[in-house]
């Protein structure tokens, strides 16, 4: 391959994917995880538990897959992994394609705030948006010093077990960590899995975030929903009131990290429910 070919591979970003899952007829739900884990570890849970089914039936789920963020993957190679405004306009270009004019979104952790920053830059086609244990402001320093340390030990020393016991940490409460220890094994041999040097771009690219500040000027509903025992817990409560108050809701869920829909998902089954409802979703008004 020529150098001038050579050049252009390099500037080249890598494509987020997407996993379709039911009927493309039915309203969109578009799910988006955290770093370090995939949509069916963060939300199977919450879709298999029995009182949810009818819900989640209802919806064609589309599941996004970060570059490089799959068990055994290839090295990305160094800048290949998109910033985060590219994510947002990858989202939309995907969406497009697949023929998702409107949606509502279900993100955590980074997923969530990913999402948040879609409907803001997309206003029109988001109906609404489900906010997990996200961060929605920007990095601070202490976040910029811990993603640096992250990022350092995942290049140099891949998944050992600081790394792991730091990403099982912050999505598990330590009552989840006393009683069920074998949930945390099991998320623990998956995260494992992951290419660390991947990772670490993902952690690079989602620390380098502008953040829309326009919270207020969101068209759509918003449910945050978070852990008291997630280390996002203070931000979230921080950059709840900058939404407008009509169209805010928010659920705080005891005894769970950032992945309560894996540590309780009952505890908000009828407030989802009651909220679905409240946009006109999935009971008769389109999306």
């Amino acid at each position: 391959m020529s150098a001038g070919g050579d050049i252009e591979q390099a500037l080249t970003k890598a494509e987020i994917d997407f996993v379709v899952e039911g009927d493309p007829s039915l309203p969109a739900l578009v799910c988006a995880p955290d770093v370090g884990i995939n949509t069916e570890q963060a939300f199977r849970a919450l879709f298999n538990y029995d009182p949810n089914r009818h819900i989640f039936s209802r919806f064609c789920i589309y599941h996004v897959v970060f570059p490089g963020q799959v068990a055994h993957a290839e090295d990305l190679r160094p800048g290949e992994f998109p910033s985060f405004d590219e994510i947002l306009d990858q989202l939309y270009t995907h969406l497009n394609r697949l023929g998702v004019k409107t949606f509502i979104g279900l993100g955590v952790g980074a997923g969530g705030t990913i999402l948040l920053n879609y409907g803001l830059k997309f206003q029109n086609h988001m109906r609404g948006l489900v906010m997990i244990s996200a961060d929605p402001l920007e990095p601070g320093w202490s976040e910029y010093l811990i993603g640096k340390a992250d990022r350092l030990a995942l290049n140099q020393a891949g998944m050992n077990e600081i790394v792991l016991r730091h990403f099982l940490g912050k999505w598990f409460s330590p009552h989840t960590w006393k009683t069920v220890p074998n949930l945390i094994a099991e998320y623990k041999v998956s995260l494992a899995q992951l290419n660390p040097k991947n990772v670490a771009q993902f952690i690079d690219s989602f620390s380098g975030r502008k953040i829309s500040k326009e919270f207020a000027s969101a068209t759509f509903d918003i449910f945050v929903i978070v852990g008291l025992d997630s280390p996002h817990v203070t931000n979230t409560f921080e950059s709840f009131h900058l939404f407008d108050a009509t169209k805010r809701s928010k659920l705080e869920i005891q005894n769970c990290g950032d992945l309560v829909c894996v540590e309780d998902p009952g505890h908000f089954s009828k407030p989802l429910d009651l909220f679905l409802q409240g946009i006109g979703a999935p009971f008769g008004t389109p999306v």
